[in-house]
């Protein structure tokens, strides 16, 4: 709505001037919009199309224009054209006041996530860029921006601050086993730029800094995948205590509301519920009753909750009162709202804005909150279609749990597992393919692997038996 739509080979490759999304993004709407014109089996007939007929110089396009009649560019031409319109109507149907949507003149995409108040009234974000990795920033009143901290591998849900310290979540690679990795939880000092790790190796996310910036709260994933919230000590990283939750649904974003209670994001096959929860107790009160409308990111603001949520059809953001009732939509984002942050009056409201050209920090005067019903507008076109074209599948408790013995692995025992061989030499570490017999062997902890072989040089007309073992 606000670039156009792009070329075909622009939308599949991407771009070094625009932001494209990847492609799973793009093959959903192509797919989706495909199956609402031309019916369910068209994506059948076009792998049917790919695996029988690989010989051919352009199956995958010959099977799109056998249902559709249309080449893969004129499809794709058609998909966007049909969702633009749609997208359109839609967008003039929003009673949007578009006051301080400034025209966006920066030349790159850059995206600003999760922007705090600081005292001196400049704006803390996390900045990332198509020419330049995640940044913390702080930007003055005239936009001048100047680097904080560059942090690691970081994880993006959350990232929080109170009472001048900014904390997060970083992953680092084991150095031994490529599958596995950890998190490392982190506390930077604005003002004195120092940063101390509070956690090493653990399996913690989306950690949240109590107000005063004692303590912190994080989601906990066991080597069982028992999910949990961990209090630990914002000085030393001590556990202070761990709350499980019920019936091992999974906690998403949690967010203090007080010294003693969090707010929580219950995830599980119910959808999802905001929650609250005694830290010391684990009593726990649902707030929010269970649905399938997206929601996240809960903050808390004495009387007040603020939570994202989709129940527009667009995310925003909304103003629950969780003593007296009621709820209230304080953002009216055209494309969507994120990462709400309150000043410390508890007037004004800071969150991240989609645009085209990525995040946008911006404002709002809480007094402008309007009541609204929770209930899901509209509705999605192209779910429903797929939903209506989709049998009925049997719910999985239907199917007996199967009675496996358990017995102890023997890794030197198991250290070969034959999976391939081929009647050529075939290398996969290059993708050659030469006259020979190739044998492959990896094992199931991948931590055993054999190559063995014949290979055949025509040049020289001269054969070899080669073995690698790693």
């Amino acid at each position: 709505l606000e670039r156009g739509n792009y070329s075909y080979d622009k939308a599949v490759l991407g771009s070094y001037r625009d932001f494209i999304p990847d492609q799973y993004v793009l093959g959903y709407h192509l797919v989706a919009e495909g199956r609402r014109l031309y019916g369910p089996k068209l994506w059948e007939h076009v792998l049917n199309s790919v695996a029988r007929r690989p010989y051919m110089v352009t199956p995958f396009q010959k099977g799109i224009k056998d249902i559709s009649g249309k080449r893969k560019i004129p499809f794709y031409e058609e998909c966007m054209l049909n969702l633009s319109n749609r997208w359109e109507k839609q967008d003039s149907a929003l009673d949007i006041n578009m006051s301080g949507y400034d025209e966006d003149h920066r030349k790159h995409y850059t995206s600003y996530r999760h922007p705090a108040f600081l005292g001196d009234g400049s704006v803390l974000a996390m900045r990332s860029s198509i020419d330049d990795i995640i940044r913390f920033v702080r930007i003055s009143g005239d936009g001048k921006e100047d680097i904080v901290h560059t942090p690691g591998l970081i994880k993006q849900e959350t990232l929080s601050f109170a009472s001048g310290k900014l904390c997060w979540a970083e992953t680092h690679p084991d150095p031994r086993w490529s599958n596995r990795s950890y998190t490392f939880i982190k506390i930077l000092d604005v003002e004195q730029g120092k940063v101390k790790t509070i956690q090493h190796k653990k399996r913690y996310l989306a950690p949240v800094l109590s107000d005063d910036a004692t303590k912190v709260a994080a989601v906990c994933v066991d080597s069982l995948d028992r999910f949990s919230i961990v209090i630990l000590d914002g000085g030393n990283g001590e556990v202070l205590n761990k709350i499980y939750t019920d019936e091992n649904t999974y906690p998403l974003t949690p967010a203090w509301a007080g010294d003693e209670q969090l707010l929580t994001i219950q995830v599980s096959d119910k959808g999802k519920s905001l929650q609250r929860i005694e830290i010391y107790s684990g009593k726990s009160e649902i707030l929010l009753p269970w649905t399938y409308i997206e929601m996240s990111q809960a903050v808390y603001h004495e009387p007040y909750i603020y939570i994202v949520g989709s129940w527009s059809g667009i995310s925003n953001i909304y103003r629950l009162d969780p003593e007296k009732g009621g709820v209230a939509m304080v953002t009216q984002s055209r494309f969507g709202a994120v990462d709400p942050h309150l000043s410390s009056d508890g007037n004004t409201l800071m969150f991240a804005d989609y645009r085209a050209k990525g995040y946008r920090i911006h404002e709002v005067d809480l007094s402008d909150a309007r009541p609204v019903k929770l209930s899901q507008e509209g509705s999605n076109v192209l779910a429903d279609v797929l939903a209506e074209q989709e049998d009925l599948m049997p719910p999985g408790s239907s199917v007996q749990p199967a009675e496996n013995p358990s017995r102890k692995y023997s890794k030197i025992g198991n250290l070969f597992n034959f999976h391939s061989w081929a009647p050529l030499d075939i290398n996969a570490n290059n993708y050659t393919i030469n006259p020979g017999i190739s044998i492959m062997s990896q094992n199931l902890l991948s931590s055993s692997f054999l190559s063995v072989g014949y290979n055949y040089n025509v040049n020289e007309q001269l054969g070899k038996f080669y073995g690698t073992y790693t």
